[in-house]
């Protein structure tokens, strides 16, 4: 006999079902039987919730694990016809859990305005791995931006310039496919930093007049403590500054190459930190081309 198909390996869930393959052909054509282990697999409705499928496939119509019987465990089957007999590849079952315990639970946390907040957790033992995500107040937190995470098994939840609206219940959330589990919740408890102060913009935005395809840079003249963050916007939208011409040159100077009629427009920058925010605008006026005059006698 040869294989013409062989079983895979698997990781199910307790109580679904699953199917092994397996198919051979011979002549004559040969039987399939299956082992379980190293020993010849009993199949009997009537004892266990498994069927031989025409062809020769195995089907587990509940896959189940107790303290006395799984069916997790090392499958083979084999074609046997009156001139021999062949094994086909081990094929391994995998029933995936998720314990209820967390092996670490973020802690209640105090800190700063301005400051960094970082709460760990370390999944259930699992299989598979499961993969890790975070709520606040209820709600999942989408990783990115200003606030991110991994999603591994040992996560880090990083919240750099705490303010107040950061406060709040954490949870971590473990899932894979046995289910979802989560965490005892953590506390983040923001202190306002008195020291700080209300930044200043100083001198602020002016009116410039540019040519066309000239280079121009807007600096915003930011002080505070802690060191305030700059943002920009152009005619009350926030600046795009990603693309070749328009750049953040660096934390508070943006730069526009080759400048166009589009460029044209109110400019704002806003400048805060956990004491407060300013802002200054100005407006960038576009013009035509330098006039170029050549004289001849």
């Amino acid at each position: 006999p040869v294989f013409i198909e062989e079983p895979q390996d698997f990781i199910v869930r307790r109580n679904t079902g699953i199917t092994l393959r397996c198919s051979a052909t011979g002549s004559p054509y040969p039987k399939i039987t299956w082992l379980k282990n190293g020993k010849l697999l009993v199949i009997d409705p009537k004892i266990n919730p498994r069927l031989l499928l025409i062809g020769g496939a195995l089907y587990i119509t509940k896959v189940t694990k107790t303290s006395k019987y799984t069916d997790a465990g090392i499958y083979q089957c084999m074609a046997k016809n009156q001139f021999g007999s062949v094994f086909s590849r081990n094929a391994t079952i995998t029933i995936a859990y998720l314990r209820d315990k967390f092996r670490i639970s973020p802690s209640n946390i105090t800190i700063t305005t301005s400051g960094t907040a970082k709460l760990t957790c370390h999944a259930p033992r699992a299989n598979p791995k499961p993969s890790i995500m975070w709520e606040k107040n209820g709600k999942i937190i989408q990783s990115g931006g200003r606030i991110t995470y991994t999603t591994t098994p040992e996560s880090v939840l990083t919240i750099p310039n705490v303010d107040h609206y950061d406060l709040g219940f954490y949870v971590c959330v473990a899932e894979n496919l046995a289910g979802v589990k989560r965490s005892e919740a953590a506390y983040l408890t923001v202190n306002v930093d008195t020291t700080a102060t209300i930044p200043v913009i100083k001198p602020e935005l002016f009116n410039k007049t540019v040519f066309i395809n000239d280079t121009v840079t807007i600096k915003c003249n930011s002080k505070g403590d802690p060191q305030p963050i700059v943002y920009w916007r152009k005619n009350d939208q926030l600046l795009k500054s990603n693309d070749t011409r328009v750049k953040r040159l660096s934390w508070n100077t943006i730069g526009i190459k080759l400048v166009q009629t589009s460029d044209q427009g109110w400019y704002m920058c806003g400048s805060y930190n956990n004491a407060g925010l300013v802002t200054s605008v100005a407006y960038l006026r576009v013009v035509g081309e330098y006039l170029h005059i050549i004289f001849t006698e």
